[in-house]
């Protein structure tokens, strides 16, 4: 097995830098507010999106999955940026972004997308169970998580994985908080090819800024927090071999995963039952 470099330092280097400063301004006049960075660093993740958008384009994609930190050769922890405002901004068009290049949950997303209708956020996941809820947590989510007109809220940040020191500096990068409508259904799961496996289930969204202190500076910077049935969840979820990251799509899917397991034959884990 081998890689094969498609993108050219051309295509990187000679993006139309009108064309990013003036997506910036788009994403920071729809945000409600800036928070820990700078209007430089917005600019530099519509430089990286404008990348994303030419190389699905050239190439004719409905997907891409991405991990990548930096637009330069051997970068600074100044010249450091992420794609999360790009991928909001991909799911707005209805075409699936997805960071740090995780098949399992690029393919979940498309899924959810293609079949339901509905872009999803990924995320870290874990359970806390004193509450009850389970936790999707990372630096960016869907600005139309129901795929239509309709838009949540959000706020755009430094990035929690920044590698220098402080706020409001270069190489904090740019995200999104997004804040999420609380009593709203939501489905949790992830596809995993390789044991042709979905693990699944269902929630309620509740309000994480009443229930924790600080909430918008623990862990990422979007969370998507969960009524689940936290005690059975938690059973199954230790047995998870393929890693920590799960997708959220609004809307309680699970008749229609059960479907979709049966059309692909694969064994669906419904881990709240």
């Amino acid at each position: 097995m081998g890689t094969e470099d498609i993108v050219s330092d051309g295509e990187v280097r000679d993006v139309d830098e009108e064309e990013a400063r003036r997506i910036a301004g788009m994403w920071m006049e729809e945000a409600e507010g800036m928070k820990d960075t700078l209007e430089s660093e917005v600019v530099k993740s519509a430089r990286m999106y404008l990348v994303m958008r030419n190389l699905i384009d050239k190439y004719g994609a409905t997907s891409i999955a991405t991990h990548i930190r930096s637009l330069v050769v051997d970068p600074r922890p100044e010249d450091m940026v992420w794609p999360s405002l790009g991928n909001s901004e991909l799911q707005k068009q209805g075409t699936v972004g997805c960071c740090q290049a995780h098949v399992n949950v690029v393919l979940t997303h498309m899924l959810a997308q293609y079949a339901f209708g509905r872009p999803s956020m990924m995320g870290d996941f874990t359970i806390e169970p004193f509450n009850g809820v389970g936790i999707v947590m990372h630096c960016g989510a869907p600005w139309n998580p129901w795929g239509d007109d309709r838009r949540v809220p959000y706020i755009i940040r430094d990035h929690a994985e920044r590698r220098v020191e402080g706020h409001s500096v270069p190489g904090c990068g740019a995200c999104s908080e997004v804040i999420y409508p609380t009593g709203e259904p939501v489905t949790i799961w992830r596809v995993n090819v390789l044991d042709r496996t979905i693990y699944m289930h269902t929630g309620t969204t509740v309000d994480g800024y009443s229930l924790y202190r600080e909430f918008d500076r623990l862990m990422c910077r979007t969370k998507l927090v969960a009524k689940i049935d936290a005690e059975k969840v938690q059973r199954h979820i230790y047995q998870d071999k393929r890693g920590v990251h799960r997708s959220a799509t609004l809307g309680d899917f699970r008749r229609q995963i059960r479907d979709l397991g049966t059309l692909m034959g694969f064994e669906v884990v419904e881990e709240d039952i």
